[in-house]
């Protein structure tokens, strides 16, 4: 679930079709959908849902995307995010994230270790901003195993 300017935003996983539908809310009426328009489909299971400075970032186990209520759907990456509470916001409304591949920022999209460090992804996440002595630094707490991601295996 996620609120921005006046509605909520809920994903239903159809595990069928390994699709998630994210259902967006009436404005400020929470608890009124219009089932027959007011939705659109990401592929996989959605894993995060996070407002950040150009719209609403939503991961799922597939693939990363932007969403933004004027300009629709956008796809940021080719690969999912780690179920759990694997991202936070900066007090500039950058998203911090942990997928699959390691830890991603939003917007502008970048992912931040994947050129430096291949590490597993978990199974399940945790992640957190923390502001220590004028430092900004994200922390991710994993859980269960993986398979490190290696870009130079892919040539």
């Amino acid at each position: 679930i996620a609120v921005y300017k006046g509605w909520m935003y809920a994903s239903q996983y159809l595990p069928e079709a390994d699709t998630s539908v994210i259902w967006r809310s009436k404005p400020l009426a929470f608890h009124l959908f219009d089932m027959e328009k007011d939705f659109f489909v990401v592929a996989g299971r959605t894993a995060l849902m996070l407002w950040i400075n150009e719209g609403m970032l939503i991961g799922t186990t597939d693939r990363v995307y932007q969403y933004d209520p004027e300009t629709g759907l956008n796809t940021l990456a080719d690969y999912g995010v780690v179920p759990g509470l694997a991202g936070d916001t900066d007090a500039e409304g950058v998203g911090y994230f942990w997928t699959t591949r390691g830890i991603c920022k939003a917007m502008p999209f970048e992912n931040i270790t994947e050129k430096d460090v291949s590490m597993a992804a978990g199974q399940y996440a945790t992640s957190r901003l923390v502001y220590l002595d004028g430092m900004k630094q994200f922390i991710t707490v994993t859980q269960g195993g993986g398979t490190p991601f290696d870009k130079r295996s892919e040539r």
